[in-house]
């Protein structure tokens, strides 16, 4: 909600941009790579 009230003015292309830029920037995360193929962090798990 923050990042939408911050960009609330801008254009849509603009936070379109914006958005994608970041998303080229990130790393692959090590707990989310691979996580729907049953690669799940050590101690976690889905039903007690």
């Amino acid at each position: 909600m923050a990042y939408r009230e911050d960009t609330r003015r801008w254009s849509n292309g603009h936070i379109f941009l914006d958005i994608v830029g970041k998303c080229a920037r990130a790393l692959v995360s090590r707990d989310w790579c691979g996580y729907w193929q049953g690669n799940h962090r050590l101690g976690e798990s889905l039903a007690l």
